[in-house]
């Protein structure tokens, strides 16, 4: 049970699930793992310079659909683009048309943080959290990684703009 309990501690306090059961941290990087992490920093930026890339040009054609909503970025700020999530209005059409296309797509925060049990002695009114519990049933995110080649990312164009 401790083992169990320190492994959910060290990954947000989640216990296998999406949802946090007590306050955590993220702490899940292994020595290995951060001696491939030094070794990866010399390519950082080319690396977001290629998610930054593939954001606008998905970003650019996502703006011609009145379906799907981009990702806003303020214009004094950078992105790294870890993820890419388009606000769809119908996230089951959109992740069933991308799939079909063999296009990873998927709801990545279905439950909103203040809705995980660790936070359900600290329950605040839902209007608080109005914009939160809206938006976790209309994010989808899509690939947008330094490795997509340019057919990858072509396959993904074509299908935003077929949805």
């Amino acid at each position: 049970e401790i083992g169990d309990r320190i492994k959910a501690i060290v990954d947000h306090g989640r216990d296998g699930s999406l949802q946090s059961q007590e306050v955590g941290t993220n702490m899940r990087m292994s020595e290995v793992f951060a001696a491939i992490g030094r070794v990866q920093l010399k390519h950082l930026d080319d690396w977001l310079d290629a998610r930054r890339s593939n954001a606008a040009t998905l970003s650019s054609v996502i703006a011609t659909n009145p379906k799907l909503v981009a990702p806003q970025v303020r214009p004094d700020s950078g992105h790294a683009w870890h993820q890419y999530c388009v606000q769809a209005d119908n996230i089951e059409s959109f992740i069933q048309h991308m799939s079909q296309h063999d296009i990873d797509a998927r709801q990545i925060y279905p439950v909103p943080c203040h809705q995980h049990p660790v936070y359900n002695e600290h329950r605040q009114a839902s209007e608080a959290f109005s914009t939160t519990t809206r938006l976790s049933v209309q994010l989808v995110s899509i690939p947008v990684h330094h490795g997509l080649t340019d057919i990858e990312l072509d396959r993904i164009v074509r299908a935003l703009i077929s949805y």
